[in-house]
């Protein structure tokens, strides 16, 4: 029941452009891998007279998205035919100079703390390269509770699930889209914070 819940939401809030499975033959698991983009990169079909003709030209602004493709790892076990989640990571890198900026990045980080992690490498060997690691804080929902259980106990409702699993998918897209303005766009911390409310995190 989770797993459906949580394939419906993901395809919701991202843009899945890559998959793979892959089978743990000793402890039974399954971890599944996609790799997608930001939702705003999905094409859109020209329809005329409910038929397909196309898909419409990719809208500028968002191009910049393209910098932080995201990755997605669902490790699972099977009980009776059902997909039991066990553990979810879902996170962006990017490879972006953001020294002069760091101090913006921080303070869209700690904006955004409910429900991203940034992480920001360098190489020892070259300082002048460096990425950042966009984490969703999604991974800790179920690395704190037996999520199925609590469903099963009556501890939480699905809808109340859902809504929470909704919120760490806003707040990540959210927080690309800022990084995008800031880094790419190279816009100030103050119109982002107007542009996107990202003081709600």
């Amino acid at each position: 029941m989770v797993y459906e819940m949580f394939m419906k939401l993901l395809r919701k809030h991202l843009y899945l452009v890559f998959y793979e499975r892959f089978k743990n033959e000793n402890a039974a698991v399954f971890i599944e891998r996609f790799g997608g983009k930001h939702p705003l990169l999905k094409p859109e079909f020209i329809i005329v007279n409910d038929q397909i003709h196309g898909f419409k030209k990719q809208n500028d602004q968002y191009l910049g998205l393209e910098k932080f493709p995201i990755f997605v790892e669902i490790e699972y076990s099977e009980e009776d035919g059902e997909k039991l989640i066990e553990g979810v990571d879902i996170h962006a890198e990017a490879n972006l100079k953001i020294k002069d900026r760091i101090g913006d990045v921080v303070k869209l980080a700690q904006f955004f703390e409910k429900t991203v992690l940034v992480e920001r490498n360098k190489l020892l060997t070259d300082p002048s390269e460096e990425s950042l690691v966009i984490y969703s804080r999604i991974g800790e929902l179920y690395a704190a509770s037996y999520v199925e259980e609590d469903l099963d106990e009556g501890m939480i409702q699905e809808q109340e699930l859902a809504v929470m699993i909704e919120k760490y998918f806003i707040g990540f897209n959210r927080f690309l889209q800022a990084l995008d303005d800031l880094l790419v766009k190279r816009k100030k911390i103050s119109a982002i914070d107007q542009l996107y409310n990202v003081s709600d995190g």
